[in-house]
């Protein structure tokens, strides 16, 4: 199986932020955080995502591959839209 292809990704980025807003509006109260790699983030570029994750109402991300010292400009833009950037945390 291939990997989705930059439109795909754009496409099914579109569809869990509709399906963010959807919760949003029907009461959802609770946390939203959205997880995943950095490379989609990054491709579909890290302002329009905050943007766009604000705009849906989510609240923040997990980068499972995205070390700390190394998210100063995904932190920056999550600060920007009010979201937050939630380090991955490991304990070997």
């Amino acid at each position: 199986m291939e990997p989705p292809s930059k439109k795909q990704t754009r496409l099914l980025s579109k569809i869990r932020l509709a399906l963010v807003k959807q919760t949003r509006d029907l009461g959802l109260t609770s946390s939203v955080v959205l997880m995943g790699y950095y490379n989609p983030f990054l491709q579909h570029g890290l302002e329009d995502v905050c943007a766009q994750t604000a705009e849906a109402e989510g609240d923040g991300f997990i980068i499972v591959d995205l070390p700390p010292e190394e998210a100063a400009e995904l932190s920056v833009s999550c600060k920007k839209h009010g979201l937050s950037n939630i380090p991955p945390h490991c304990t070997d």
